[in-house]
């Protein structure tokens, strides 16, 4: 972007921060439709299963959206190196987790 601040080159670096702008915006939408498109096949997947087990339990095996989003944050968690010796129930391990999974929401 040129450093002159006259009135033709700021419009320029407007236009320009505003497509920066918009193709972020369109970047983070794509990503949210697949998230939201992969949510959906899990509870299709989900309520089938539910369905074949002839419990008569779909409906009870479906996830609200952030239920599913949290369940997959879990998924990705990793226990550290230093926690590894502590059983999964200690509070050291339970609240690393929980930090992992509201850092790891905030993020999807």
């Amino acid at each position: 972007a040129p450093s002159c601040n006259c009135e033709g080159h700021r419009t320029a670096t407007r236009v320009d921060s505003h497509l920066d702008r918009m193709e972020r915006k369109a970047s983070l939408a794509a990503s949210c439709r697949s998230k939201y498109a992969d949510y959906e096949a899990a509870q299709e997947a989900r309520g089938a299963a539910a369905a074949a087990s002839g419990d008569g339990g779909a409906e009870n095996a479906l996830q609200t959206y952030a239920e599913w989003c949290r369940a997959r944050c879990e998924a990705y968690y990793e226990c550290p190196d230093r926690l590894r010796d502590l059983p999964a129930d200690a509070p050291a391990r339970t609240d690393d987790l929980a930090a992992h999974v509201a850092t790891m929401y905030g993020l999807m």
